[in-house]
């Protein structure tokens, strides 16, 4: 079984890098096309339609790499709809077709206006994704934990950190298999899990994962990721405005570009918020129980111990960092 997992996480994770790839692809072949088409209405049009067409290729290469592998059972509509990457691409899509659109735009418009929309809707969607506690998962989808053993737990470990009690939302995941919880809310922090999870792990596993959803509740995760976010971005739309009244200041135009490079720091920064919802979580169920369940997580979602994202640590650096707690007696084991 556990080669098993190897070769298909192997497989599915040369897939997703494969995928990424056909995503920046995307940005060149558009540009390209609004290049031949030229700037005309109708050429716009043209070059948007054949984003979207390599946007479809993107979401189903990696449809077709899930069911391969992780042996979904989503349709690709659904897959479409639900997926954790469709918030990425609509996002990003929507900065990248405003932004490329500057020779149409800037023929109807101020020069720098492209600019400051895309900034500006970017701000806007970024703001709704997080703030917004329904933005993953429907209202109408979520139901409660019935386990009240298991409930009765979790208030008395959140009385003993000293934090208000959250009662979790379950979201369905079956179909896509999703093993996964997420804390979200920028003022009132909520805490959802998937029901696929739930039917995986026992009460001690799923108590872990949901003082780990709660240790970035107690410490607003939420709130001091979002922030710094916003306010590069904002700086940059002020900035962008600034430049268009100022044409000639060139020490603020390099420094929006320097000042874009700042949020790539973020990504190290999140990480770090990871490995403290995992302390926090160890804490008060033990490193041992921890560290076993993110091993089971990991081999659920077909990720390899020691690959990581822009967002979580790899599950090695998880476990070093739960011995090291253990070792200093930071944490119970």
């Amino acid at each position: 079984p556990y080669r098993d997992y190897v070769l298909r996480s192997g497989k599915l994770s040369d897939s997703y890098t494969a995928a990424v790839f056909l995503f920046g692809f995307i940005e060149i072949a558009t540009t390209v096309a609004s290049f031949f088409l030229g700037t005309t209405i109708p050429g716009y049009i043209a070059f948007v339609f054949v984003g979207l067409f390599f946007i479809l290729l993107f979401y189903y290469y990696i449809y077709n790499a899930e069911r391969k592998n992780r042996k979904i059972t989503a349709s690709y509509g659904y897959f479409m709809k639900k997926a954790p990457v469709t918030r990425f691409v609509l996002v990003f899509s929507v900065i990248y077709y405003i932004t490329i659109s500057y020779p149409i735009l800037s023929l109807y418009f101020a020069q720098d206006t492209p600019v400051i929309i895309s900034t500006a809707v970017f701000i806007l969607l970024f703001v709704l994704v997080f703030s917004n506690p329904w933005s993953r998962v429907s209202k109408r989808e979520v139901s409660s934990i019935k386990n009240e053993a298991l409930l009765n737990r979790l208030r008395i470990a959140a009385d003993s950190s000293g934090m208000k009690f959250i009662s979790p939302g379950v979201f369905p995941g079956m179909k896509m298999k999703v093993a996964n919880a997420f804390c979200t809310g920028l003022l009132h922090p909520r805490v959802y899990i998937s029901d696929y999870l739930m039917d995986n792990l026992n009460d001690d596993q799923i108590l872990s994962v949901l003082l780990h959803e709660y240790g970035h509740a107690r410490y607003h995760h939420v709130l001091k990721l979002t922030v710094p976010i916003m306010a590069i971005y904002l700086f940059i739309l002020l900035a962008t405005i600034y430049t268009y009244l100022h044409p000639d200041n060139f020490f603020v135009q390099n420094f929006i570009v320097l000042f874009i490079f700042l949020q790539y720091p973020i990504f190290f920064y999140k990480r770090w918020l990871e490995l403290r919802a995992d302390q926090f979580a160890a804490k008060l169920t033990g490193a041992d129980n921890v560290s076993k369940t993110l091993a089971k997580i990991t081999m659920m979602n077909l990720v390899l111990p020691n690959r990581g994202s822009f967002t979580h640590p790899s599950l090695e650096s998880r476990q070093q960092s739960l011995a090291k707690l253990e070792r200093k007696g930071k944490v119970p084991s």
